[in-house]
């Protein structure tokens, strides 16, 4: 019995080695279908959260300044970028070919096919653009068109701002019945600073402590955001160890500690956040690295 089963296990053995090679491969398409249904689901929802935060950033700007459009440019660039960075890395996932589970027809509104991975990545940026923008035109609605007189409520002929509509000097418009109703009062925070570049045309533009230097208001040296004075940032360009206060220099965010270019290899690659964890970072940005979020 012992020879016999040993007869059954050698012959079993042989067919193993003769069939390896398919076994591998067939072993190899599973993992590799598993690995393009991982890459899908993970960057979709990586899309889907960044696409969103793109778009509630510009529109709680908007509630702010009605006057501004959604998306703007800026916000454009990195819709673009957001995307192409999913396709990229479902693109290379799913290299081998798509699994079956997925559709053969992208959900409306977007209806092309779905044969490869190219076009599989195309349908996920597609759905979550057209969901996120759905979305978004039901929870912030278009704003009342500008018009009419001071107190109305409406920046009209004349008029410089009328509070709520402050788009010209965000929270620095004067109130109907003062001395500078509907008119852009001084700048006191950098809170209130229009965005870089051309954030200033003088020195009365900045808050007290900064000064006007190429568009920008700035102040002097500073190591971590804590060191600037009306909630400014602190932006560091290379590999100084000094920084120079800014008025929100780094774009919409708050940095807690600091921000400044980062690089690799010594190719400048990105603005953003300091930051030792993913803790550090703002809600836009889903990656620390090199200690600097993005």
């Amino acid at each position: 019995m012992q020879r016999h089963v040993g007869l059954i296990g050698i012959a079993a053995l042989a067919g193993l080695l003769v069939t390896a090679g398919h076994l591998d491969g067939h072993a190899r398409a599973a993992d590799e279908g598993l690995m393009c249904r991982q890459a899908v689901g993970r960057e979709g929802i990586l899309l889907l959260r960044k696409v969103a935060t793109i778009h509630r950033t510009c529109e709680d700007r908007r509630l702010r300044a009605p006057t501004i459009s959604c998306p703007q440019a800026a916000d454009e660039s990195r819709l673009v970028s957001a995307c192409e960075r999913t396709r990229s890395r479902v693109t290379g996932a799913c290299s081998e070919g798509i699994p079956p589970q997925f559709v053969g027809e992208c959900p409306a509104p977007c209806t092309a096919s779905v044969t490869n991975a190219n076009t599989l990545a195309d349908c996920i940026v597609c759905v979550a653009e057209a969901a996120i923008g759905d979305f978004t035109k039901l929870v912030f609605p278009n704003p009342i068109e500008p018009g009419g007189v001071c107190g109305d409520g409406q920046t009209g002929t004349g008029e410089e701002c009328d509070p709520p509509d402050d788009a010209a000097c965000p929270g620095r418009c004067g109130a109907p019945g003062e001395p500078d109703a509907c008119e852009c009062q001084p700048v006191q925070s950098c809170r209130l600073v229009t965005q870089p570049p051309g954030t200033c045309s003088t020195s009365e533009d900045c808050p007290p402590a900064y000064t006007c230097a190429d568009g920008q208001c700035e102040a002097g040296p500073c190591v971590v955001r804590a060191d600037c004075p009306a909630d400014g940032q602190c932006v560091h360009w290379g590999s100084s160890p000094d920084g120079m206060c800014v008025c929100r220099g780094c774009g919409p965010h708050d940095c807690p500690l600091g921000c400044r270019v980062g690089s690799i290899g010594g190719l400048l690659i990105i603005n953003g956040c300091l930051c030792d964890t993913l803790d550090d970072c703002p809600p836009a940005d889903d990656v620390c690295y090199q200690g600097v979020c993005s």
